[in-house]
C-alpha cells in the first residue's frame, strides 16, 4: 500500500498519530508540499485543549507550502480550521472564505463561515470555546460520582437531565443528548442534531475527555453502529444481513429509501403491517 492510501486509512480511522510518525520520518526531498498539507492536517485532528502548540504547528507547516497551495481548498481550510481553534475567528474567516472560492458550496466551509461570523458579533469577553470546554469537563469530574448514583438507581430521571444539561451547559448553551448504564458502565451521547459545525465541536468535547473519567464513563458523539443488531417482529428475529436498502438522493437535499426483506415475505399475507 503506497503511503497516501495509508494516509488516508489512518485518517478514516483516527490514527493522526501514525500519520505524523509516518511523515516525519521521510527524507527532506521526500517531503512534497501535498505531503506537509497532510502532516498539518494530521496536527489539527491530532490537537486537544492542552496541545495548542500543534494548532501553531499546523499553520506553521502550511506556511511553508503556501506559494503552491495557497489557492487551494484544503490548504485553506487547514488553515482556517487551526485559527478557528486557536479561538481566532477573525484569521479563520478569511481562510474559510478562500476555501469557499475554491471549492463554492461546500457545506463544511460554509457552515463554519456561519458560525465565525456568529462568534464575531458576540460580545468579546465571551470565554474562548477551549476554556469553556475544560469548565466543563472539570465540572463533571466533580459531580459525575452523584450523576452515576441516580443513574444507577433509576430514579429522579429529571434530576438526572438536568444536572447533565448543567454539566454540559459551560461548553455548550444548548446541546442534546442520550444517556444509559449497564452494571458499572455509563454512556453519555452527544447529540449534533445534523449540524456540521456542532458535530466537530462536540467531537472536540469528546476529545477532551479526562482519563480519570475513562474507567465508568464512555462518551460519544452520535449513535454507534451496532454490527449484531437484530429486530424481533411477529416472533421472527430478522439480522441486519437479511434486509437491502437502497438509497436515493434527490435535488432538494433529501433521499428515499427502498427495502427489501425476503424474510418477512411470508407475513405479508397475514398482516401486511
Amino acid at each position: 500500500m503506497d503511503l497516501g492510501k495509508q494516509i488516508e486509512l489512518w485518517n478514516e480511522n483516527e490514527q493522526y498519530s501514525q500519520i505524523i510518525h509516518a511523515i516525519e520520518a521521510l527524507g527532506e526531498n521526500q517531503l512534497t508540499p501535498e505531503l506537509i498539507s497532510e502532516l498539518a492536517k494530521a496536527y489539527n485532528n491530532a490537537a486537544d485543549s492542552n496541545d495548542q502548540a500543534s494548532f501553531e504547528k499546523a499553520i506553521a507547516l502550511l506556511k511553508t507550502v503556501e506559494e503552491p497551495l495557497g489557492k487551494d481548498h484544503n490548504w485553506n481550510f487547514r488553515m482556517a480550521y487551526a485559527y478557528y481553534y486557536l479561538d481566532q475567528e477573525g484569521p479563520a474567516l478569511n481562510y474559510f472564505e478562500r476555501a469557499l472560492e475554491a471549492r463554492p458550496g461546500d457545506e463544511d466551509t460554509l457552515a463554519f463561515i456561519e458560525d465565525c461570523r456568529r462568534r464575531l458579533a458576540l460580545p468579546r469577553f465571551e470565554k474562548p470555546f477551549r476554556t469553556r470546554v475544560q469548565e466543563s469537563w472539570r465540572l463533571f469530574e466533580s459531580e459525575e460520582q452523584v450523576l452515576r448514583v441516580r443513574m444507577r438507581n433509576r430514579i429522579e430521571s429529571e434530576e438526572i437531565i438536568s444536572q447533565t444539561t448543567r454539566l454540559l451547559h459551560p461548553a455548550f448553551s444548548e446541546i442534546a443528548f442520550e444517556m444509559g448504564c449497564n452494571q458499572d458502565h455509563y454512556d453519555l451521547i452527544l447529540t449534533p442534531e445534523g449540524d456540521r459545525v456542532r458535530l466537530i465541536a462536540l467531537d472536540y468535547y469528546q476529545k477532551q475527555m479526562p482519563e480519570s473519567l475513562k474507567k465508568h464513563w464512555n462518551v460519544m458523539v452520535g449513535r454507534q453502529p451496532a454490527p449484531k443488531a437484530a429486530l424481533r417482529i411477529a416472533g421472527q428475529e430478522i439480522s441486519a444481513d437479511e434486509v437491502q436498502v437502497w438509497i436515493t438522493e434527490h435535488r432538494e437535499k433529501s433521499v428515499s429509501l427502498a427495502v427489501s426483506c425476503p424474510a418477512l415475505a411470508g407475513l405479508m399475507a397475514e398482516n401486511e403491517n
